[in-house]
């Protein structure tokens, strides 16, 4: 999974991309699904599976609901491709400080949900190596997902 940004001075625009390969950290199904696929299975049904279907669109799913539980994002993920040539593209839209805070909440709780024993008594506690390994992880991102000097209009919704 990638992430890349475009930056229009006082909010960017996250993209998480997937080649495809991408598994989604939980699955959660539930048995009415297991089920309908079970039963499908018996009588000798074969359908192709949809892209919503896909390990994909919910590992990319997951990631914004990541940044969205931890206060990055109060918008909508707005699918870019979603599985056009096997690429999965996402984008939501953020600021820098919110996008940069909400990494290193997910990775302070990924850290103390992986080793907490290692960090009792540190000064500091898992919080420093969470802000140092979030902040080289929010500057790996790619800047400059396509040059952008204008700001791009918010889109608008009709009802229908």
């Amino acid at each position: 999974m990638n992430l890349k940004m475009e930056d229009y001075g006082s909010r960017i625009a996250i993209y998480i991309e997937s080649d495809g390969s991408d598994k989604p950290e939980l699955k959660l199904i539930s048995r009415d699904a297991e089920r309908y696929e079970e039963t499908k299975r018996q009588i000798g049904i074969q359908t192709e599976r949809l892209n919503e279907d896909h390990p994909a669109v919910e590992a990319i799913e997951q990631a914004f609901n990541s940044f969205y539980n931890h206060g990055a994002t109060n918008g909508e993920l707005q699918w870019v491709s979603r599985g056009s040539g096997n690429n999965f593209i996402a984008r939501f839209w953020s600021n820098k400080p919110k996008t940069l805070k909400a990494m290193i909440e997910a990775t302070l709780r990924r850290l103390i949900q992986s080793d907490s024993k290692r960090f009792k008594g540190v000064k500091g506690g898992a919080m420093a190596e969470a802000r140092k390994v979030a902040t080289k992880a929010f500057e790996a991102i790619e800047k400059s997902y396509r040059p952008s000097t204008i700001e791009e209009p918010e889109p608008y919704k009709v009802a229908v």
